[in-house]
């Protein structure tokens, strides 16, 4: 179908050239980016959203052509939204420019560019491929699953692991400029391990995902190990320290009119939703 984007100074309007004039909500579509669509699909869904289109993995015929992996649902106000997963650099270049209303990512970005609120404080775990050898080790050390998804992990009664123990292993890593990869190498770095890393990677769901493989240990958040289906190829250890702890941030455009499908999304996102 033909399309047209007009910049209206405080984003990106979309114009069709099959559109019935029939919107399914007060807002036709409105496009989210963020750096998980899968796991930001099964949020929603647990909201009581309507999935109706699963993630997948497109590629725009725009000119150079843009892969991107979508997904869209709609909201509690008949509104249609796409979620659109990038890394943080190019969302942010979105964000600015208006192609999208809202990034939700942990990074720390331009006050005076950029608007926020904090959505939940999220903190690292080491998530080790069940087969190391290592694990036998450190057993003792290992944090069930249903810790991670009421929180008891953080009790003060629960010991972080001695990573000295995983030295030598082979791990998993985020590109250098991401917030999670310079977050892991300053922790490992405090307890004297360089790591052997055999990936270097744009998302953390493919760094999980590659861990449950059994090819390298990797740094996840528990806000992602909430929203994954169980797997029997990986455990969890809690970490120490102040930097395995961060904000994950809404951010959108200074300036621009924040409208009821984002404000809609955020508490849907918050779970502070209500059913129409």
């Amino acid at each position: 179908k033909s399309a047209c984007m007009v910049d209206t100074g405080a984003g990106i309007l979309e114009i069709m050239a099959d559109g019935s004039g029939n919107a399914p909500g007060p807002i036709p579509h409105v496009a989210l980016a963020v750096t998980g669509v899968d796991e930001w699909v099964e949020l929603v869904r647990k909201e009581g959203c309507t999935i109706t289109m699963e993630p997948q993995d497109k590629l725009l015929p725009s000119q150079p052509p843009f892969p991107v992996r979508i997904a869209f649902f709609q909201g509690h106000a008949g509104e249609l939204v796409e979620l659109m997963e990038e890394n943080t650099s190019e969302l942010k270049l979105l964000l600015q420019n208006g192609g999208i209303d809202l990034m939700i990512d942990n990074c720390q970005l331009d006050k005076t560019a950029f608007d926020s609120r904090v959505y939940r404080t999220e903190y690292l775990l080491l998530a080790v491929p069940a087969a190391l050898d290592v694990n036998r080790e450190a057993a003792r050390y290992q944090i069930p699953l249903e810790m991670i998804h009421d929180g008891s992990f953080l009790d003060s009664s629960i010991a972080p692991v001695p990573l000295e123990r995983f030295s030598g292993e082979p791990y998993i890593m985020l590109k250098p400029d991401n917030d999670t990869r310079k977050r892991a190498v300053k922790i490992l770095a405090g307890h004297n391990i360089t790591p052997d890393i055999r990936f270097e990677l744009d998302q953390q769901l493919t760094s999980y995902n590659i861990t449950c493989s059994g090819m390298g240990i990797s740094f996840i958040s528990d806000t992602l190990i909430k929203q994954v289906p169980f797997h029997p190829g990986v455990v969890y250890y809690k970490l120490d320290g102040s930097l395995c702890q961060r904000n994950l941030y809404f951010y959108w455009k200074n300036g621009r009119y924040f409208s009821r499908a984002m404000e809609e999304f955020l508490n849907i996102a918050k779970g502070d939703a209500k059913p129409a």
